[in-house]
């Protein structure tokens, strides 16, 4: 009788291969990694990895969505259901720039990871959707704080939440590849502690 395969084992069987090609894809590339090496970190065949995988590129988008949503399932965790927005917005850059202080390490990082996607961006118009699936969600979680500010009287009225969003997030890609260049010399913490500054200086109401 051939063993049942449950459904906690396809998706445990699915992660690891997804963590096998995230190691790769930061480790080598994106262009130089293959299903065979992605088979080999996972310590399985390259059939094993087509039956969950149908190409690289699949595995790439995989990849992405599978990390994106591990970040958003942790700073759901971390956000206060009630409180003052800039209270929000504090907790959530806190627990964020921790995971990203955390994805610097080693030579498979999540960064390097993300920057593959960005290298891919220009290429297929795959990549592009999935990098705009991602921005949207961060863009319009971090727009709807800074709405509920202006709203509680928080933070100053004449702002565009959405365009302060895209401005927020830019900085934090900026920082991404910052931390990329300099390695070891680049300091989360002190990052974290400068941008929260801007937007306390920036966004607060002026009493």
């Amino acid at each position: 009788m051939c063993p049942k395969i449950t459904i906690e084992y396809e998706q445990e069987r699915r992660c690891h291969i997804l963590d096998a090609a995230a190691w790769c894809f930061a480790r080598k590339g994106y262009q130089a990694t293959t299903i065979d090496a992605v088979a080999m970190q996972a310590g399985l065949s390259k059939g094993a990895v087509y039956v969950y995988f149908s190409s690289k590129e699949a595995l790439l988008l995989e990849v992405v969505e599978y990390q994106q949503t591990r970040i958003a399932e942790k700073l759901a965790r971390v956000l206060p259901e009630k409180g003052a927005a800039l209270e929000k917005l504090e907790a959530y850059a806190a627990a964020y720039f921790s995971m990203l202080g955390e994805g610097k390490a080693g030579e498979c990082s999540d960064l390097k990871v993300a920057v593959q996607l960005w290298a891919e961006l220009a290429k297929n118009e795959k990549t592009v959707a999935a990098l705009q699936r991602d921005y949207s969600y961060w863009r319009t979680t971090l727009a709807g704080l800074i709405r509920e500010g202006i709203t509680q009287g928080e933070f100053a009225h004449h702002l565009d939440p959405d365009m302060t969003a895209m401005s927020l997030l830019a900085a934090i890609d900026g920082f991404i590849w910052q931390s990329l260049w300099l390695g070891e010399d680049f300091n989360w913490q002190a990052a974290h502690d400068a941008l929260m500054a801007l937007i306390r200086d920036g966004l607060v109401k002026r009493r």
